[in-house]
């Protein structure tokens, strides 16, 4: 459901000239009620505005957090999994997401979660000096 809604949002925003892409990835439930329904593949778009690209989730409709992107491209077709001729069963795949409420990497940045914003809030600069 969510490919399609994507699909269709994109060829909305390419028929208005905007720029548009499908992703694919991981969406969890972070932020959000808990389901008992396993985590699974989810696919959203993004557009190309002012310079930036932003992403749109035309399935669920509402901010959400914790995407883990896969891949990008024009189509679901250019960021398939999977391509294959004749049988193929996946016997087992599991993801689980959790949130972390602050980052601090070797030599990086620092970022602090407030909800769903994220800002830097400290920059130990990179080895050597180089950006």
């Amino acid at each position: 459901m969510c490919r399609d809604f994507a699909h269709l949002a994109i060829t909305l925003c390419r028929c208005m000239n905007i720029p548009a892409r499908y992703c694919t990835g991981y969406l969890g439930d972070i932020g959000v009620p808990v389901d008992d329904a396993p985590m699974d593949f989810s696919a959203w778009f993004e557009v190309y505005l002012g310079g930036c690209w932003y992403a749109f989730d035309a399935r669920h409709n509402e901010r959400r957090i914790g995407r883990i992107l896969m891949a990008r491209g024009r189509d679901a077709t250019d960021v398939a999994m999977v391509t294959s001729f004749g049988p193929c069963a996946l016997a087992s795949f599991k993801v689980i997401t959790e949130e972390v409420r602050s980052v601090t990497l070797v030599n990086g940045p620092a970022w602090e979660v407030e909800g769903d914003r994220r800002r830097l809030s400290s920059w130990q600069g990179w080895p050597g000096g180089g950006q």
